[in-house]
């Protein structure tokens, strides 16, 4: 079975993400399967990964091959460009904030530990950091409310979002 779809099922930027940080667990692929299958992908592979979720302690290594499979069936490489991995999901991330999928403090912390740290804080990437310790994007360290922090945060992804795709 393969799914007629061109996108790619929910989670899937975080899931590479994960892989290329060589932090992706067992638990995170079963997870990741459970939710394509729940939006409506549908391949062998999914299904074989959703049910070993019953397996609390599910290893990566169990889980290895099968995921090879799902990937390759929607057509992502085995081997990912590290950077742009990345900052799909920094994208991804963006559009969760700024279409109000995810609280601020919860995506500025994977913002920080997932995209702008392993990419050693990179100029364009700075405002999220400024963000993320608590101060405005602009890097003029003014300090901010978490309410602030929370549509600071909502404001520059869209900005940001707008900035990326030029």
């Amino acid at each position: 079975m393969t799914t007629a779809r061109k996108t790619l099922p929910p989670q899937s930027e975080k899931l590479l993400a994960e892989l290329c940080l060589d932090r992706a667990t067992g638990n995170d692929v079963c997870g990741w399967a459970v939710a394509a299958l729940e939006a409506g992908f549908d391949t062998e592979s999914l299904r074989i990964l959703a049910s070993m979720s019953s397996d609390k302690a599910v290893s990566f290594f169990d889980v290895q091959p099968y995921l090879h499979t799902a990937l390759a069936e929607f057509d992502l490489p085995e081997r990912l460009d590290r950077e742009a991995t990345l900052r799909n999901y920094a994208r991804a991330l963006a559009m969760d904030i700024a279409t109000d999928c995810i609280a601020a403090s919860s995506a500025l912390s994977l913002m920080h530990s997932c995209v702008v740290s392993p990419l050693g804080h990179p100029a364009d990437l700075m405002g999220w950091c400024y963000l993320w310790e608590g101060y405005s994007a602009d890097g003029l360290f003014a300090e901010m409310s978490d309410d602030e922090i929370e549509n600071a945060t909502r404001e520059y992804a869209i900005k940001w979002l707008g900035e990326s795709v030029e």
